[in-house]
């Protein structure tokens, strides 16, 4: 996920699961940010939704003990996340119990520090990747929703794409060209200049192999546009077999669907109707 729209996203799902579980869930927030400049928004995200199924009544201690089951682990690179991801996986192994919903922010900052590192080559880079999605996948397949929040690449004037702002070397934009592209992309199928307003996946081919499903959030005039960038786990959908004589269960790709949110008054994301 990226832009404002991914991260209000996956805040507003983190609230969701504290406050309307019917059993008591808990979440591991993994940051390059200090601890200190998440509290607000995520005081606020979670004051929007305890007001609306409660009302404002003793809002403030409600907020306080869903403070208490967050953690939030603070991490400079890529090798801190294999760190906390390793420890999940003792906690899983052993029993101890794994949060419900992982958030990784920075993932676009952490992936640029990677590859534009002089003491990693890029061969060793792609095979820290390699592991890192294993280990990603493992700690997924044991119960916890696990979000990657990453980043957008804006375009200049002439239509070329601007690295992110922790981009400092030129591996990336070999690896973006005939990468993940947006359904919206107004440049055409095969070219690589668009319109200004257009933008892609900061490091996107990297971090689509970090990810089971690639969401893409984008500014349109209608709202912000949430898409299926990449779906490798596909839902199951029931329909009619070909003999027409009962159902059957078909997993069905989920890439190029989208939809629309905004905020509504009380700032929760919401569909937007077009």
């Amino acid at each position: 996920m990226s832009c404002w729209a991914g991260w209000m996203l996956a805040l507003q799902t983190i609230a969701v699961a504290l406050t309307q579980a019917a059993h008591e869930k808990t979440a591991l927030i993994v940051t390059t940010l200090p601890v200190q400049s998440l509290l607000p928004k995520l005081r606020q995200v979670l004051a929007e939704q305890l007001s609306r199924i409660g009302g404002a009544v003793d809002l403030g201690s409600k907020v306080r003990e869903r403070l208490s089951l967050v953690s939030i682990s603070r991490i400079f690179d890529l090798h801190g996340l294999v760190e906390v991801l390793g420890e999940l996986s003792l906690r899983q192994g052993s029993g101890g119990g794994a949060p419900d919903a992982v958030l990784v922010m920075g993932t676009a900052a952490l992936i640029s520090s990677l590859f534009t590192s002089k003491s990693t080559d890029k061969a060793a880079a792609h095979g820290f990747v390699a592991n890192l999605a294993v280990q990603l996948g493992r700690v997924a397949r044991g119960g916890p929703l696990v979000m990657l929040l990453n980043s957008a690449t804006a375009l200049h004037n002439d239509g070329v794409p601007l690295p992110p702002a922790a981009e400092t070397g030129g591996g990336e934009r070999k690896l973006e060209v005939g990468g993940l592209t947006s359904i919206f992309w107004t440049g055409g199928a095969g070219q690589q200049h668009g319109r200004k307003s257009d933008s892609r996946p900061a490091w996107g081919q990297v971090f689509g192999r970090l990810v089971g499903v690639h969401l893409f959030c984008t500014r349109r005039d209608v709202g912000w546009v949430v898409e299926v960038l990449g779906d490798e786990v596909g839902v199951f959908e029931r329909e009619a077999d070909e003999k027409g004589e009962g159902e059957v269960w078909t997993r069905r790709n989920r890439e190029q669907r989208w939809g629309v949110l905004e905020r509504d008054e009380g700032g929760v994301v919401v569909d937007v109707v077009i």
